[in-house]
């Protein structure tokens, strides 16, 4: 079985209950490979000139230099890296990541889940201008189909046009209850009410974890997912978009470094 790409990451952190806790976080996704932990600056900035990964997540609080030298520095030298800062800072902290070009910024506390999300989306967002509607309404019906997600369902366009919307842009998953939000789009195209669209997309949701094999289910969704036995629609959506995008990304794995601490 062909295995999918994965997004190299970098971690660097002073604590490192912190690094496995992200790590571990980011490899429920099934999307991320950590290819290097540090708690110091500047040797996160040599790893990343030398390795150029797809990201890098770098807490402010670093031995050598800070992570907003880091930010810099990365941003700077490192053409095509995406760069998360983590901050337990007051807003200057934030406004300085801002203007230094942070694709995200996190205040703590945060959840290690929703990190993982950001750095996918934070991601996505990067890579996926070049996907044509018809790449990404191929690979999503190709995807439900696997999930056997039944056409006939009511739920099942709101379903497929939320994770086709997310794919072309994840910030709606953000503020999905906006006035420019998914579900606003989705009302506003299905000529529905937010509540039966929701309602509709559950039912779709359920039958995909009743009737899916169970390995399919494995190779899409965590195991904290299928222990729970449904998730919410919102992390259906985003989870499935971020699987197209990221099919969509490469037909071959990303060569990858052995993954290393120091």
């Amino acid at each position: 079985m062909k295995t999918n790409p994965k997004y190299s990451v970098m971690i660097a952190h002073g604590d490192p209950s912190a690094q496995q806790r992200i790590s571990s976080a980011l490899a429920a996704t099934k999307l991320f490979q950590v290819i290097f932990t540090t708690h110091n600056g500047e040797v996160c900035i040599r790893q990343a000139l030398r390795s150029q990964p797809d990201l890098v997540i770098a807490d402010t609080l670093l031995a050598g230099v800070d992570g907003l030298e880091v930010l810099k520095q990365i941003k700077t030298r490192c053409g095509n890296t995406q760069v998360i800062l983590l901050t337990t800072y007051h807003a200057l902290a934030h406004h300085r990541a801002v203007l230094e070009l942070a694709d995200y910024c996190i205040v703590a506390p945060y959840s290690n889940a929703i990190l993982a999300q950001r750095a996918v989306d934070t991601l996505h967002t990067h890579r996926n201008a070049g996907f044509s509607s018809q790449m990404v309404s191929d690979q999503t019906a190709s995807i439900l189909a696997k999930l056997n997600a039944p056409l006939r369902m009511k739920g099942y366009p709101y379903l497929r046009d939320g994770i086709q919307m997310s794919v072309h842009d994840p910030n709606m998953l953000h503020h999905h209850t906006g006035p420019n939000g998914l579900y606003a789009q989705l009302c506003s195209r299905h000529q529905e009410s937010y509540h039966n669209i929701e309602r509709c997309m559950r039912s779709v949701s359920d039958h995909i974890f009743k009737y899916a094999s169970l390995s399919v289910l494995e190779d899409y969704f965590t195991q904290a997912n299928l222990a729970r036995g449904r998730i919410s629609n919102l992390t259906m959506i985003s989870t499935l978009a971020a699987r197209v995008t990221n099919d969509l990304n490469g037909q071959q794995e990303l060569p990858l470094e052995n993954a290393v601490s120091c």
